[in-house]
């Protein structure tokens, strides 16, 4: 027999949520990457609940480090960046973006 608790898990995820908690101790960022697939240069939208250090990783199809930006300090609120893959060759990669709170990943593809 399923409770109303584990109901409630499988349809959102959470487990024993309260809607009475303060926006900003949610730890999630939004993480958008547009368009994808893409032909030279990607936008990353993300979204800061507090200011934190973020660190943004691009990898190839096979796991090799192709960018790393650190970013020391940026404010809450939301963030767009820009990165071009001009000099790289087609293919699938990864964003991994890295807060002092979460870490995010989305597959991207790139198309010359």
């Amino acid at each position: 027999m399923i409770n109303s608790t584990e109901i409630d898990y499988i349809k959102t995820g959470v487990q024993n949520y309260n809607t009475d908690d303060n926006i900003t101790d949610i730890k999630m960022n939004l993480l958008y990457c547009y368009p994808n697939p893409f032909n030279s240069s990607l936008g990353i939208k993300f979204i800061l609940p507090v200011p934190s250090k973020v660190q943004l990783i691009i990898f190839n199809n096979i796991g090799q480090c192709i960018s790393r930006l650190e970013y020391p300090e940026l404010q809450q609120g939301e963030h767009n960046l820009s990165y071009d893959f001009s000099f790289l060759s087609s293919g699938i990669y990864l964003i991994y973006l890295k807060t002092d709170q979460s870490v995010q990943k989305r597959l991207v593809t790139f198309i010359k």
